[in-house]
């Protein structure tokens, strides 16, 4: 009777969502990173699957680490709870390696991409 009723929401809620509307492809387009990244003597918003070895990228409050970077400048405070299962932020100096997925809590900084 239950597994009735979710087949019939589901229905329902597909039938309701108007054409054209489907968001499959945009949830996908949200999830997306993106990072800024020095090309070129200019800073550049690109995808993240788009960076290659070499790349210089700037990281600021609430970005994600695009890839596993070498930090170069800056003091940084991230958040690596997904990675590690720590609660508390890890304190990153320059010659620190950042770990792709990783959150920037606090500071500025920029890193090479290994």
């Amino acid at each position: 009777m239950v597994g009735a009723l979710l087949v019939v929401n589901a229905v329902l809620s597909f039938l309701q969502e108007p054409p054209g509307r489907r968001r499959r492809g945009d949830a996908a387009a949200a999830l997306q990173v993106s990072a800024r990244v020095l090309r070129g003597a200019s800073w550049q918003v690109i995808p993240a699957r788009e960076l290659v070895p070499g790349d210089i990228v700037r990281l600021r409050p609430g970005d994600i680490t695009p890839a596993d970077l070498k930090l170069l400048t800056g003091d940084l405070a991230v958040d690596q709870s997904a990675l590690t299962g720590e609660s508390k932020d890890a304190d990153k100096a320059p010659g620190d390696v950042l770990s792709s997925g990783s959150v920037v809590r606090r500071g500025e900084g920029n890193g090479v991409v290994m």
